[in-house]
């Protein structure tokens, strides 16, 4: 079971550098013509968002709802009102907090983990675009 928690602390730690690394470079801008904040012509249907807090209880789930940008930034922005992620985080492209819940990676080993259907997103959400059905969730990871 130690050594379990082990991987785990190192594949967390691991994954941190690297989300740090890429932020720090600057691969969190967007590279094409659909500006974050526009709406494109890029519209989705049924989108749902789940935020996951600690011991893996869902806190939050916005049903599903239609948008004009299949940008996940933008469905955020959208959705801002109720999950109260700060601006400048939003504009960094680098989630620590969500719905009044703070990720705290100094003291807990925390962060969100940000996923489409289940799975880890390939993209920050300032480049991942989303398809019809599509759940995104931020689960907190660590603690």
């Amino acid at each position: 079971m130690k050594h379990k928690k082990l991987k785990i602390l190192s594949l967390a730690l691991t994954l941190s550098a690297l989300l740090m690394i890429f932020t720090l470079l600057g691969f969190n801008h967007c590279e094409n013509d659909d500006s974050p904040g526009q709406q494109t012509d890029n519209s989705v249907q049924n989108i749902t968002i789940i935020i996951v807090g600690s011991n893996d209880q869902t806190v939050l789930t916005i049903a599903s709802q239609n948008y004009d940008s299949n940008l996940v930034l933008d469905i955020l922005i959208i959705n801002n009102d109720i999950l109260n992620i700060p601006q400048s985080q939003l504009d960094a492209g680098f989630i620590t907090t969500i719905y009044g819940i703070t990720a705290v990676w100094e003291v807990y080993q925390q962060w969100w983990a940000f996923e489409i259907n289940g799975q880890m997103a390939g993209l920050g959400i300032r480049q991942q675009r989303v398809s019809n059905n599509d759940v995104i969730s931020f689960v907190l990871i660590g603690g």
